[in-house]
């Protein structure tokens, strides 16, 4: 009983500290615009939240190519927009995976996917004989941004139900994130490129000594110098 009772108590302490790794990493990207700091705090939460030995943020370029652009697993720690070429990549995680939770849009969590009846057949799964392995899509709306992966190459049943809730509600926060980091962005841009289309408007007319008189649709003037 003694024992049950340590086992129950260490299960609850595990919990808490990850709801509040939740809840700390979730303030800090409502706060940040810079989608590279965004996806660099994400992974570390993601890590922290599910005990990976190593974890991975693609994106879906527009093109509808792969984009690693976070890597974490242990030993290096690298934030480019390229972190892996593609034979990289296909070396270390397995496409095939990646791909069924983009297809379906849900999670993907398997204790071993080596013998796992879902992932037969895969070549990536077989060639790197996975262990642990849990996959979630990065959505936003009705769009599938990317998806955080995390495995453990060693350890069977690394992850369970509560991870995959966990990382589930977690990727729906970056996701958000994500989308605001992108929409503040254009929103720059946009701002940028009608500041310049104004300077010039304006260098043009301090330039001309003769009177310019614009008139919009209706023949009303909009401007004269």
């Amino acid at each position: 009983s003694l024992d049950k009772f340590v086992q129950v108590l260490r299960d609850e302490q595990r919990e808490v500290a990850q709801l509040r790794t939740l809840v700390t990493n979730s303030a800090s990207l409502s706060g940040s615009f810079d989608l590279n700091h965004i996806l660099s705090d994400a992974m570390d939460g993601i890590i922290q939240l599910t005990g990976a030995e190593r974890g991975c943020i693609i994106l879906v370029a527009d093109d509808g190519s792969l984009n690693f652009r976070v890597l974490r697993d242990g030993v290096t720690a690298s934030n480019r927009d390229a972190v892996l070429d593609a034979e990289r990549a296909a070396e270390k995680f397995s496409r095939s995976i990646i791909a069924k939770a983009m297809e379906t849009g849900e999670a993907l969590l398997t204790h071993n996917a080596h013998d796992d009846s879902r992932l037969m057949g895969m070549q990536s799964v077989a060639a790197l004989d996975l262990r642990s392995v849990l996959c979630v899509p990065l959505r936003y709306r009705d769009t599938t941004l990317g998806v955080v992966y995390v495995d453990n190459r060693l350890r069977y049943g690394v992850f369970g139900e509560r991870e995959k809730t966990l990382l589930v509600a977690f990727a729906n926060q970056v996701a958000v994130a994500m989308s605001n980091a992108t929409l503040y962005t254009n929103i720059e841009h946009t701002l940028t490129e009608i500041t310049r289309v104004k300077e010039l408007t304006d260098n043009v007319y301090n330039s001309i000594d003769s009177g310019v008189i614009p008139l919009d649709g209706l023949g009303i003037v909009v401007r004269a110098n």
